[in-house]
Formats: structure tokens, sequence, C-alpha cells
């Protein structure tokens, strides 16, 4: 049992923060859903053939992420701090500026046909009204309806093994001699070619060496930020290039005072009834056929990726089991120099360092096998693994596999980017659930009573929460005139819809009181 305040003040600071969550989701909800205006092509803010004075009236800036944005008249000048990349970017219909310098490459905005790399941005641009320009992608790892059935109309393609072949001035398919590592275009790629695309979202993996030969490229470095919300501020970095500054500037700052919101309510919770959360995950090694997990974790290093995991539990008002590795260091552990990760780590060691955690977040959905029975076994051995720590006892062990998409891979990594407060709501839920009742998971599943691993397929396991779909299934839910923004609409943290009007009526008297008593109780 945790230790507890009197009954009484514990009720009070409980009611208190669940009111505050409330408060957060009216004050919210001018950035509903419905107020997305669809995904018709159209030149953002400025006026095509508009050259004169200041073409674009909605401005933006980046607070914490990794690139800088200036306006300039008629262009923009667009720079990835990481990558040491300038981007210009022009009004369509105006003359491309010359008094620039160091520029990586000019961009016509607004862009009309993109191919994404990453499904990390996919949200972002089917928020902001542009999934229509999304002509190409790698892979269709995404859990989004119209996506899918753009990709059934044969509208967006799988440009996964595609590229640029520099000496013949055309697209073709890529491809790799394993051997030596040497890649060559092996033909024109018709398909490709005829798309016209005039911007290439990138990822920043530093071993993508072929990226350099892709004309129009524009570089990302969402990715290897190291919190949440930096990641999130580049969805206004896509934006730019289609002048589409208010809705994500709009949609940001909504999104933060969420994440404020939620992390305000957290704070509520008295110190001694704190949980001890882990960030845990894991990687298969494969000896005579049979899959034994070893263990890796993040440790919270600052300017490391892996530390956004450590910022969303501290916002969260966890104890960080991340943040003291002492013990496993002592057992010959090491920290990865470029990764701030320990890895390998036995499950025994794992159990003897950390027996006493409340929550864990297991960070893994992935099976080395496709047979959903083996699938089922190979992490009910983890679980049996970790069995003498007290949040798998307490069957409180989460992974991030609620959504699938058809190909295996789960929706947290395309939505916690573009809505990180809604991974912290998830978080609080399952670690602090009385301060979030009417919450529901959006990316979170309970491995023990919900279901782990990827690959039960709907159609034959349909009760397991998290099954994977066909993409037929999805592109038949598409509503052309919507956007699919996950589960609740990626809302912040739900009331029980018969009491919200009332929240705003007749109980704000006793809502304010409610408050003033915590308030008085916590300087007591």
């Amino acid at each position: 049992l945790r230790p507890t305040l009197s009954s009484w003040t514990k009720m009070m600071r409980q009611t208190a923060a669940a009111l505050v969550f409330a408060l957060c989701v009216i004050s919210s909800n001018a950035n509903k859903v419905n107020d997305w205006s669809g995904d018709t092509l159209v030149p953002g803010t400025a006026t095509t053939g508009e050259c004169a004075g200041d073409v674009f009236p909605d401005k933006m800036e980046s607070k914490f992420a990794s690139f800088e944005i200036e306006y300039k008249g008629n262009y923009k000048v667009l720079t990835n701090t990481k990558e040491n990349q300038k981007y210009v970017l022009y009004q369509r219909g105006c003359t491309r500026p010359t008094t620039e310098t160091g520029v990586d490459n000019y961009f016509e905005v607004p862009l009309t046909t993109v191919w994404s790399q990453s499904s990390t941005i996919n949200n972002g641009l089917e928020y902001i009204g542009e999934r229509k320009a999304l002509r190409a992608v790698s892979g269709f790892y995404t859990s989004s309806y119209c996506i899918h059935k753009q990709a059934a109309d044969g509208y967006t393609i799988d440009a996964f093994n595609v590229n640029y072949d520099t000496a013949n001035n055309q697209w073709c398919t890529w491809v790799t001699n394993y051997t030596t590592w040497e890649s060559k275009c092996d033909g024109i790629n018709q398909a490709f070619q005829d798309l016209g695309v005039d911007g290439v979202f990138n990822w920043d993996y530093v071993g993508n060496s072929y990226t350099d030969r892709l004309p129009n490229e524009i570089r990302m470095s969402d990715t290897s930020e190291d919190t949440y919300l930096k990641i999130a501020e580049w969805n206004k970095y896509v934006a730019a290039f289609f002048n589409r500054e208010k809705e994500i500037q709009d949609f940001d700052t909504n999104m933060r005072a969420r994440w404020v919101c939620s992390a305000k309510a957290a704070e509520d919770i008295p110190a001694e009834s704190r949980q001890k959360v882990l960030y845990l995950d894991h990687i298969w090694e494969s000896t005579s056929g049979q899959y034994t997990p070893k263990f890796k974790i993040a440790t919270c290093t600052a300017d490391k990726a892996q530390y956004k995991h450590c910022e969303m539990l501290k916002a969260a008002n966890t104890i960080v089991a991340n943040e003291d590795v002492a013990g496993l260091l002592a057992k010959g552990y090491t920290v990865d120099a470029n990764t701030g990760e320990v890895r390998g780590i036995e499950a025994a060691d794992l159990v003897a360092w950390a027996p006493d955690v409340d929550v864990i977040i297991f960070a893994q959905t992935w099976c080395p096998v496709t047979n959903a029975d083996d699938c089922t076994a190979a992490f009910d051995n983890i679980l049996s693994s970790l069995a003498a720590i007290k949040a798998v006892k307490e069957k409180r062990i989460f992974d991030i596999g609620r959504i699938q998409d058809p190909f295996g891979g789960t929706a947290f990594f395309e939505g916690a980017h573009l809505e990180p407060d809604v991974l912290l709501e998830d978080v609080v839920k399952v670690t602090y659930p009385e301060v979030a009742p009417h919450h529901e998971l959006v990316w979170l599943r309970n491995m023990h009573e919900e279901g782990h691993g990827n690959a039960h397929q709907c159609a034959s396991h349909p009760d397991k929460e998290g099954c994977r779909p066909t993409a037929a299934q999805l592109a038949g839910l598409c509503v052309e005139e919507e956007r699919h923004l996950l589960k609740n609409d990626g809302c912040p943290l739900d009331p029980d819809p018969s009491s919200a009007p009332r929240l705003l009526g007749s109980w704000m008297g006793p809502l304010l009181s409610i408050v003033a008593v915590t308030a008085a109780l916590s300087r007591v």
C-alpha cells in the first residue's frame, strides 16, 4: 500500500487535481478537430503572385527546437542548426531572391508534391491540411485512414526503394549490393518521375549515406532532439514549407498549454505517494532459434535523444528510476557515449537493480517472429524474467502498442511527435489513475491484461487490444474532409461528458472553494 495523508485531505487534493484537468480540457476546446479546414491545397497566408511588401502576415518562431526562421518580405530563411542546412523559401510566383549567401537549397512555396521519408511527420501534414500534398512515403507505417485510402487509390505511392541518379538526372529504383554496400540505379522509376516531387522530407539518420543525392531534399532533425516538446516543434518547420504558420502555431500553443496543465495537475500528488517509474527497452538475441531479451535503459543524460523519456516522466511528477544507474555500472555495465543508454542488461541484473519500481513503460512491441502464438510466448518470457519486480507483480507494466498499423508499426512513433501532451496524459493515467479517471489511454497498453507484441491480426484476434488491422480496413474508414488524429481525437484528459457543462456553471463556486481549501492545506 502507498503511504497517504488522512483520507479526507487526500480526497480533497485528488479532487482538486482532477478538476484542474477538467478545466484544462474546457480551456482547449477552441482547438477541436472540427475546426480543421480540410486538405485542399491553398497558397497559405500569401496570394500567388503577391510579391511586394510583407507577404507572410502570419509568422512563427522556434522557441526550443534546433531550427531558426526569419521572414524577409516575399521569402523566408529557414535554417536547420543541427545539420547546418540553410533553405530559402520564396512565395510561389515571385522571383527567386539572390541576396542570401550560404544557401543549400531554394524552394518555391507552398510545396505541392512531397515525399515523406519518415512517418513521424505525416500526422503533422494531415493536421495542417496538406495530406493531398503527400504523394510518396517510405513505407505505409501509419494509422491514418485517409493516407491508406490515398495508397489504395494509387494517389500516394511507396517510394522506399526510390533514389536519384545524378549522372542521368532521373528518379530510379535503388538497388543495393549488400556485399560492398554500394548502390546503383536500375533504370528509371517512371511513376515517381511523373510525380514532379518538389520537396523530400528526409530524416536525420547519420548512416543514411545516399541522402545527399536527393534533389529538393529537406533535412529533418526532429528525432535527434532531447525532449518531446522540441520534437513537436519540428511540425512548425514542416508547416513553413506550406505557408501554414497560423494552423500549426495555434495547435502548438494549445498543445503546450495542455502539457503544462497535465504537469501542474500531477504536481498535486503528495510527495509520499509519488510513484517510481522505469522507462525500459530491450534487444532480442537469438540462440538456436530461441529469442532471449537483453534490456537497455535510457539514462537521463542531457543533450541525448533518449533524455526525452526522462523529461516525460519528470513532467508526470514521478520518481524516475532511469536517473540512477549506479547499481548497474557497479556490475560492469557502461553508458554508451553516443546514445546515453546502458545496453545488454541481463534480466537478473535488472531485477536486482530495480525491484521496487511501481510502473514500467516498455518501449517495444516488435516481435522477432511472425506467428501470433510464438510472439505471445516471446513476450511472456520477458514478463516471466521480470516477475520479481514490483510493477510486474502488480500488473503495472505498459507497452506502446495500443494502436498498430497494418505493417506491425505502432502509432506511438507517428503520434507522440505531434501530440506529446497526449502521451503525458497517458503516463499520468497509468501512474496516478485517480487524477485522471475519465482519460482513455491512447498509446499505452497493459501488457498483462490487454496484450503485447505486434503479430496479432485483427481478423483472427479482434479481442486483442492493439491488434493489427489491414490497410483496406483503415482505408474504408476514411472521410476525406476529416483528419485522423488518433483515439479521442488527440484530446486532453476528458471529463465525464455528463458533468462537463456544469463545470463552468453551477459548479464553478464549489470548484474554486475546493481549490482554495487544497491550497491552504498545502501550506499547513
